[in-house]
């Protein structure tokens, strides 16, 4: 069967990324949005019939000649997403 959300914590959605899951006869595709993620940052396992992506989105380094931060919506930190799929 599809993948399902293996949580439904509806504040930790903000912090996580988004995902799109499609399907041929063989496989799923995940795809995560995760912009400003490198490869060392993010972590992909599979236990027990659950995906679980982890990331870590580190804040760029501010440099000192653009001024001070007046507003600041970014996130970032760890966050991570599962996903339970059904044999």
């Amino acid at each position: 069967g599809l993948p399902q959300p293996a949580n439904q914590d509806h504040a930790a959605a903000t912090k996580r990324p988004s995902i799109d899951v499609s399907e041929n006869e063989s496989a799923f595709l995940v795809q995560a949005e995760l912009p400003g993620v490198g490869r060392e940052g993010l972590e992909v396992t599979v236990t027990d019939g659950i995906l679980k992506i982890v990331a870590e989105r580190k804040p760029r380094q501010s440099d000192d000649k653009t001024g001070r931060s007046i507003l600041k919506e970014q996130f970032f930190g760890k966050f991570s997403r599962c996903l339970r799929c059904k044999h």
